[in-house]
């Protein structure tokens, strides 16, 4: 039986991984993250977060679609330096994906923007302003709708006044 030392985000990792590589799987959740007793760091905290994630993981052996992954098994089995080596080269790929998406985002945003500007003739910032002219005209109408629930509400608390009042005179 071999031994293996995982931190509280090598669980989260796990989490991660088995939703993306098992879309429409249900993966069950991690325990909460106390923030506030991880400072204290007593006894009894590790006891509970260790419990917590030991039931974490009998419920992923349990789970009849995620007992097969090979991440589970990975996270399982993988001695510390092989366990490292996963997860710095799941990062880089990660950092890798998400530049060159952003990269790609803002290239289409930008040729997008260009277009728009020489067909209609206007810059991007007017664009910008029809947006906020849309937000500004949503807000005031929100505006006027917050006076009216107002005044309604003023009307019904004089009422529940008056009745009070009167039910006070028939004792």
């Amino acid at each position: 039986v071999n031994e293996v030392i995982r931190r509280f985000k090598d669980f989260a990792w796990l989490k991660s991984k088995l939703e993306e590589k098992n879309p429409g799987v249900i993966v069950p959740p991690l325990p909460e993250k106390d923030v506030v007793q991880k400072f204290s760091m007593g006894m009894d905290f590790i006891e509970r977060r260790c419990h917590a994630l030991n039931v974490f993981v009998n419920r992923l052996c349990a789970h009849p679609v995620l007992k097969f992954s090979s991440e589970l098994q990975f996270f399982l089995e993988a001695q510390e330096s092989a366990w490292q080596a996963e997860i710095q080269s799941s990062n880089a790929e990660k950092g890798a994906v998400k530049k060159g998406f952003l990269g790609a985002k803002k290239f289409f945003k930008g040729v997008a923007n260009t277009t728009s500007s020489l067909l209609t003739g206007k810059s991007a910032d007017e664009a910008e302003d029809a947006e906020y002219l849309k937000v500004k005209s949503y807000v005031n109408s929100l505006e006027t709708h917050l006076a009216e629930v107002y005044a309604h509400s003023d009307k019904l608390t004089e009422r529940q006044k008056k009745l009070f009042k009167a039910m006070k005179v028939f004792g």
